[in-house]
């Protein structure tokens, strides 16, 4: 039997604020300390 979820309006909201959080705190300096692991002087670099 299949679950249901209730996705009112503040539900959605918050897993929305969620989403929002994760991709500015966690996502955003791991992308910035990767572009700085594998680019050296505007070129890739695997040194």
């Amino acid at each position: 039997m299949a679950k249901r979820y209730d996705l009112n309006f503040s539900t959605v909201a918050f897993l929305g604020f969620l989403l929002f959080f994760f991709a500015t705190f966690f996502l955003y300096p791991v992308s910035f300390m990767l572009k700085g692991a594998f680019f050296a002087d505007g070129k890739v670099s695997l040194k």
